[in-house]
């Protein structure tokens, strides 16, 4: 009994100090967390405070490249342009008609071929005109009976004025003849003009040429029949020929009426002279319709699509600028230091073709500072910082495209 009670005191001393040292082990480990939140509070409050004396500093004195981007930067020069204008269109023929006949019938005669080249009022083709020519013949026929008609009327109109005059006859007698006569006379007028009916239905089953001109379309085969109105045969006068083209809004006023016109083409220089330049913008395209006689030429063809240029005598005052300021992307942005800012500028302007220099007509005043090679995302309102300003070089500015 003695040995049990020993056994169980002892048990009882172990539990006690397990417990004892696990509630050591978690005091320990709570102050140990406390601490470890306590440096980190520190060294945030310590960073913070670092990092809002280094922003302070940064905005009191900022880098002189974190912000404004170094650019080079050019001043216009003033120079004198001959201008050429450029002019895109297509050669049309002064005249040109699509022909066919003006009734239906079986095309009987086909009197040119494709190539031809034919005069005013020159045959091309026929129809069967049998049908027509027997109401001729009928129209005829009905004419010189209604003649007939009429001598007769007078004849009887004559006689019974004089039996009317003697007493023998009443007036009624004497005014119903005259109105026998009268309507001979105007039943012989309608058959007269059923004649001419008869006679313009025949000259319709004939075709002929309205000018002088080359065949560009005929009939291959005869012996179809062809509806009224049916296009058969084309003919087109390329004695004289027609640009007929447009001009951007800009170059309105360097194209006058009167001006050169020069078309290169593979056989040489083709030459003619503005005729009509159009006040009113093209609604579908957004520019000014022009218009120029062209010389007959060997190497244009009626419908081709040409590029010409518009020669002017009278020379233009201008800024050149190296080609290199205008913003890559753009048609005809270019951007410009005020104030230590970019500054976007719309111009209006032609290119040196054997410089490379932008003429600019419109958007310069001529004292800014223009950027050179700009970066394709720059826009207005960006901080930059200027090298050294240079002048532009024009070279001896002639006659450009």
């Amino acid at each position: 009994m003695t040995r049990v009670a020993n056994e169980t005191g002892s048990e009882s001393s172990t539990v006690d100090e397990s417990s004892s040292r696990g509630s050591y082990g978690l005091w320990v480990l709570g102050i140990a967390g406390v601490l470890v939140v306590a440096w980190l509070g520190v060294r945030i409050a310590t960073t913070v405070t670092q990092q809002k004396d280094i922003a302070a500093k940064r905005a009191a004195n900022p880098p002189a490249d974190a912000d404004t981007l170094q650019v080079q930067v050019v001043g216009p020069v003033r120079a004198s342009w001959i201008p050429s204008v450029s002019l895109e269109g297509t050669i049309e023929a002064e005249q040109r008609s699509l022909l066919g006949f003006k009734v239906g019938g079986r095309l009987t005669g086909v009197e040119v071929r494709l190539g031809d080249h034919v005069k005013a009022g020159q045959l091309l083709g026929r129809l069967d005109a049998g049908e027509a020519f027997a109401q001729q013949s009928a129209a005829k026929a009905q004419l010189e009976a209604a003649h007939a008609q009429v001598m007769l009327a007078q004849d009887t109109e004559r006689r019974t004025a004089q039996l009317v005059k003697s007493g023998a006859l009443t007036e009624a007698n004497g005014v119903q003849a005259e109105g026998q006569r009268a309507l001979a006379e105007a039943q012989a007028a309608a058959a007269r003009a059923q004649l001419g009916l008869t006679g313009a239905s025949l000259s319709n089953h004939t075709l002929t040429a309205p000018f002088a001109g080359v065949v560009t379309r005929a009939p291959s085969t005869r012996g179809a029949v062809v509806g009224p109105g049916e296009a058969l045969f084309e003919i087109v006068d390329m004695s004289a020929l027609r640009l007929k083209g447009s001009i951007g809004e800009s170059d309105a006023s360097l194209a006058r009426v009167g001006s050169r016109v020069s078309i290169q083409t593979p056989s040489g220089v083709a030459v003619g002279h503005i005729r009509a330049v159009v006040g009113v913008l093209d609604a579908g395209t957004r520019r000014i319709p022009v218009e120029a006689d062209v010389e007959p030429h060997d190497g244009l063809h009626v419908g081709s699509f040409v590029r010409a240029t518009i020669d002017t005598d009278e020379p233009v005052a201008v800024w050149s600028v190296p080609g290199q300021a205008l913003r890559p992307g753009s048609q005809d942005v270019v951007l410009v230091v005020r104030n230590g800012q970019l500054e976007e500028r719309n111009v209006v302007f032609s290119v040196d073709t054997r410089s490379g220099n932008l003429l600019v007509r419109r958007g310069l005043m001529g004292n800014e500072q223009i950027v050179l090679s700009p970066r394709p995302e720059a826009r207005s309102g960006d901080k930059v910082k200027t090298g050294a300003l240079a002048a532009a070089t024009p070279a001896a500015l002639e006659k450009t495209q």
